[in-house]
């Protein structure tokens, strides 16, 4: 039993997972990998290969690499954006699918969330990503000015602070180019994903807060438009489920692998 992990951002790396989300190794195996330019990962060549085409690639390089004929794919944010796309381009590939604080699939949910999110972020902590040590990658002051950002993700902010937000300039500088080059956090071509999802034949599991800055009717289009998928809402919980319910969080997943 392996399950595939994609970390959020775009652009961070898989530790802000860890250790916590280690609890759904019992009795199988998590692979976990740092997304191209992301992490450990290279940057690659530039900012033309970081796209959306390019990720699924490099997730279907992964399965082969591991042997794998069908994956139990795990995203959380971010990840499950891209697990998405994934199962839509590989729906022979993906046994299970589970979404953990999907972003949402369509441009006028997007700005919904982005909507949110900005009534809620203090916007004296995104001046500070202008701020000369930031732009440098400085890993403390990027490391601070996340954990910042992040106490407007969960719904009791001293929750951030048990969030593993270590960098590295490198993964640092990484995550900067990877996100400005994927936009996902800005205005972008109007998409919907909503169609391609209706053919997806997976089993799927979707995971949202309703604290979370990503609005749960944003989720509730996603979950009405992926056939037979369950949806799970925690109460009083934001975007880091295994931080902040993970009594809740853990036994969820772990019934929907088992089953």
């Amino acid at each position: 039993h392996k399950c595939l992990i994609l970390h959020g951002g775009p652009g961070l790396s898989h530790d802000y997972l860890l250790p916590q989300m280690e609890r759904l190794a019992e009795g199988r195996q998590l692979i976990f990998y740092d997304q191209r330019g992301s992490g450990k990962s290279e940057e690659g060549d530039d900012a033309k290969n970081l796209t959306i085409e390019t990720f699924v690639e490099d997730l279907e390089a992964v399965r082969k690499a591991f042997g794998l004929k069908k994956i139990k794919l795990i995203g959380h944010s971010w990840g499950g954006f891209l697990a998405m796309h994934y199962a839509i381009a590989h729906p022979e590939s993906v046994d299970r699918l589970i979404l953990l604080h999907s972003p949402p699939v369509t441009s006028e949910d997007t700005a919904l969330f982005m909507e949110e999110f900005f009534r809620r972020v203090d916007p004296k902590i995104l001046t500070q990503m202008q701020a000369e040590d930031f732009v440098k990658g400085d890993p403390e002051a990027v490391s601070q000015v996340w954990r910042q950002v992040f106490r407007f993700y969960v719904a009791n902010p001293a929750q951030a602070d048990e969030l593993n937000l270590k960098t590295t300039q490198k993964a640092a500088l990484g995550w900067m180019k990877v996100d400005k080059a994927l936009g996902v956090s800005w205005p972008r071509p109007p998409f919907d994903l909503r169609e391609k999802l209706k053919t997806l034949p997976c089993r799927t599991l979707i995971i949202h807060g309703d604290k979370d800055p990503i609005p749960l009717e944003t989720i509730q289009r996603i979950h009405e438009s992926i056939p037979g998928s369950q949806l799970v809402v925690l109460k009083n919980c934001g975007h880091f489920p295994y931080v902040e319910k993970p009594d809740e969080f853990f036994p969820a997943v772990d019934a929907f692998l088992k089953e």
